[in-house]
């Protein structure tokens, strides 16, 4: 690991060491970012890996309309260290995309047509239609919603009460897939490949 974080190439790329020796403050003082005990317990692993997964994320855009919902996405991306900027519509959404590109935009499907709206929007701005965006929605969808949603946002999710760790785990998986896709510029991540 010292060896890693000495070299200019691999230095800032993140680790997660995994060890039968039980160590966890040596891990850390030779640059881990976090660890992982042998035998491996898979649900440890799979939290270190997505928590990792935020290390990448600067700024998300929350267009949302409710205040509760507002503060709930504010705390959950806020105590990763992302900043977030909120929109209540989507006119003040596509301001904000135009003036800052958010990394990621996670989008309250409770007014449909407005939410809709926004969607092709932002589709229709050169530099900006690839800006992953993540629908939120606690109701049911019709299958042309689906239809229409399947072919222009990067995941859907369906949740009752805004649960943490379902919005957690769908960011994370579309940060992971966004990297894997390329669409990143792997660099400028601190990945090397």
């Amino acid at each position: 690991l010292s060896h890693l974080k000495e070299d200019e190439e691999t230095a800032n790329i993140p680790v997660i060491m995994i060890s039968i020796i039980d160590d966890k403050n040596k891990a850390f003082r030779l640059g881990a970012r976090d660890y992982v005990p042998k035998p491996i317990d898979q649900l440890a692993l799979i939290y270190s890996i997505n928590n990792l997964c935020f290390d990448y994320l600067n700024d998300v855009l929350f267009v949302g309309y409710k205040e509760e919902e507002i503060d709930l996405i504010t705390e959950i991306l806020n105590d990763r260290n992302v900043n977030v900027q909120i929109a209540r519509n989507s006119n003040e959404g596509l301001d904000h995309v135009k003036d800052v590109k958010p990394q990621l935009i996670l989008l309250d499907l409770m007014k449909k047509d407005e939410s809709f709206g926004f969607i092709e929007d932002i589709k229709k701005l050169e530099g900006l239609e690839e800006i992953p965006i993540i629908a939120l929605t606690s109701e049911e969808l019709t299958d042309k919603e689906i239809d229409y949603l399947n072919t222009r946002v990067n995941s859907t999710l369906k949740i009752s009460g805004f649960d943490k760790n379902e919005i957690l785990k769908e960011i994370s998986s579309v940060i992971q897939k966004e990297l894997l896709e390329g669409k990143k510029d792997k660099k400028e991540l601190g990945v090397v490949v």
